[in-house]
């Protein structure tokens, strides 16, 4: 393919990508009770320079500030309410051109390195028009950005292998920028292994992984180290990562013991809305009558009914969490495969094979006519996304010039479809962040493919 036609493709598709998502955008935006509290923080940080969520509020350590930063940068003054409000234009317009400029371009580039330009144009070509990213871009939740800060963190362990001491760096950084998101971001980390392992070899190769992994963590400190910096001064202790909160934005204590209880039997992701946030949300008094057969072992029934008994009276009490610990602690001694093996990997599969509709609610969707169309198939879109990057990735380390950059995008991707389903957090919306690596494995292995099949003998190195 010569350079122009090359130039003339990536143009329109990055016209149909800007267009889809202005399209989405248009007259729609999604905003769950997270994003009331994200404004929240984002008002609260403008105009009085405090982070909390709202003047006569205590200052906030729960939520990571990275998105109610970008929040407070891209809305601005403008308001964004139940109502409506211009400030909801203002935020998928951010999103939107934050995708368009850095996770787009950023894809291309990865797919060309590894696989040519026709792989580029692939990759491109999906992330311009795959439905379980693009609508996220008009959502108001942290996950677009997110996905974008993958990206950037990713790209320059591929791109700039040659020059590691500088570009893992800007990654490390760009890890805590995710971070900074969201908690979730620090996973991402798990990519600088594979890639500080596979630098080229030279005469002090443990030295110079030494120093590109101490230059990576600089990067990252860099980037988060006031948060917990300033949480230090606040409130005497760093707080790493926040802490989960209700659904109005509010720290939850003592919520260990029945998160525990329900990473016991829960093996999907319906157990992470309805029962977790009546339970978490008084006054909604949780029954045993509401939750499935797999919940409640025989013999465990009374002490569940009393534990929610007291819940209804003491509120989130330090005995209620002991005692659903003790149940938890108890049910994973009794069945530690099912606990520990077999409920997350459950979990994992339905974090990925999922009909995507968490945001989708059948009275207010974006684009109607082509969502009406298409969202019933998403499950089995979905199901074929993770058939194609499974394969993918199989092929793509089976070859030795794609092994090393298969490795710093498929770690990513293992390590949180494991880690977060076994620790519960397994909606389907938490899978949509990795997907734009997904896309670059699918599309260097589909043109690698593509060019063996046609006998050529060219491969294009993976840059380490």
């Amino acid at each position: 393919m010569s350079r122009r036609w090359e130039i003339a493709a990536v143009v329109v598709l990055l016209i149909l990508a800007a267009w889809v998502r202005g399209r989405v955008a248009d007259g729609w935006v999604y905003a769950g009770s997270d994003s009331y509290g994200y404004i929240k923080l984002a008002d609260e940080l403008r105009v009085h320079h405090r982070y909390a969520l709202g003047p006569n509020e205590p200052l906030h350590f729960a939520r990571v500030p990275g998105y109610p930063i970008f929040l407070a940068l891209t809305k601005g003054g403008a308001p964004a309410g139940m109502n409506g409000g211009p400030g909801w234009d203002k935020i998928k317009r951010g999103q939107r051109w934050f995708d368009f400029f850095i996770a787009l371009p950023l894809l291309f580039l990865l797919a060309r390195r590894l696989g040519g330009p026709k792989a580029g144009l692939i990759a491109l070509g999906i992330a311009a028009v795959f439905p379980f990213t693009v609508i996220f871009t008009a959502v108001a939740l942290t996950e677009s950005i997110s996905t974008t800060l993958t990206v950037a963190a990713i790209a320059p362990l591929i791109l700039g292998a040659r020059r590691p001491r500088t570009w893992f760096a800007v990654a490390g950084a760009m890890v805590g920028l995710a971070t900074l998101v969201r908690p979730d971001g620090i996973l991402l980390a798990s990519a600088f292994v594979p890639a500080i392992l596979l630098l080229r070899p030279n005469a002090r190769r443990w030295r110079e992984r030494a120093i590109v992994g101490a230059l990576s963590l600089a990067g990252f400190l860099v980037a988060y180290g006031g948060w917990p910096v300033r949480n230090l001064a606040d409130f005497g202790r760093p707080i790493w990562l926040g802490q989960h909160t209700n659904r109005f934005a509010r720290p939850l204590d003592h919520y260990q013991g029945y998160w525990s209880w329900m990473r016991t039997w829960c093996g999907g992701w319906e157990c992470q809305t309805a029962p977790a946030t009546c339970f978490f949300n008084p006054p909604c008094v949780p029954s045993v009558a509401e939750y499935p057969a797999a919940a409640v072992d025989g013999g465990d029934l009374p002490t569940v009914e009393k534990l929610f008994a007291e819940r209804a009276r003491d509120g989130l009490s330090p005995a209620v969490s002991v005692g659903f610990q003790k149940l938890a602690d108890a049910r994973r001694a009794r069945h530690p495969l099912q606990v520990l093996v077999k409920l997350p990997l459950e979990r994992a599969w339905h974090m990925w094979v999922a009909r995507r509709d968490e945001v989708l609610p059948p009275n207010w969707r974006p684009w109607r006519q082509v969502t009406n169309r298409i969202a019933p198939h998403f499950r089995t879109l979905s199901f074929a996304l993770l058939l194609a990057l499974l394969l993918s990735g199989a092929l793509l380390l089976l070859r030795r010039d794609t092994r090393g950059a298969a490795l710093v995008l498929l770690v990513p991707i293992v390590t949180r479809s494991l880690v977060l389903p076994f620790e519960l957090y397994s909606m389907p919306r938490y899978a949509v962040e990795v997907m734009p690596l997904a896309f670059v494995l699918i599309a260097v292995a589909l043109a690698l493919a593509r060019r063996d099949g046609a006998g050529h003998g060219e491969v294009i190195k993976s840059g380490g």
